[in-house]
């Protein structure tokens, strides 16, 4: 099968052609210096050093790191460093499903606060908008159910 070759000369491109490839060069070895550092883990997958790295590259570029794992999942290697492949892809995996589960709980939590603190906001739109009419603390504090001294209060920074 032939395949047809194009020799680039970087210097000869157009900047922007430059820039694209270089950014193609540098991701090209952001994965292949990514494979290296996971051959080294499987090697020594107890040694902590390599493990923090390991997890550090892996958050830090999680999607760069699942191709790396793809691509190596394809190639040939020997039957205990695929097994080793396929112990990190399940961590990973785990870890991922944790970090997400971590996220959706976080998300919930900032809306639910959003939502608490919109309405209060709403409520203190509401009492001043009252108090500027010249309603009596009594009933704003009927209507917003706020305290008479917390109407006092946004009274007080009203002025």
């Amino acid at each position: 099968m032939d395949v047809p070759i194009q020799l680039l000369i970087q210097d000869e491109l157009p900047n922007e052609e430059n820039e694209d490839l270089t950014l193609l060069t540098d991701q090209l070895k952001e994965r292949e210096q990514l494979q290296h550092v996971l051959m080294d883990y499987f090697q020594d997958s107890k040694n902590n050093l390599y493990k923090l790295m390991f997890h550090t590259i892996v958050y830090a570029n999680p999607k760069i790191f699942a191709e790396v794992v793809q691509m190596m999942q394809k190639l040939e290697y020997d039957p205990d460093t695929q097994k080793k492949i396929n112990e990190v892809v399940r961590e990973f995996e785990w870890d991922k499903k944790w970090m997400q589960e971590g996220f959706e709980k976080g998300k919930e939590e900032g809306l639910e606060k959003g939502k608490a603190e919109g309405s209060e906001l709403a409520r203190e739109k509401i009492a001043k908008t009252l108090l500027d009419e010249g309603m009596s603390t009594d009933y704003i504090s009927k209507i917003t159910g706020f305290s008479v001294e917390t109407i006092k209060k946004l009274e007080k920074d009203r002025d």
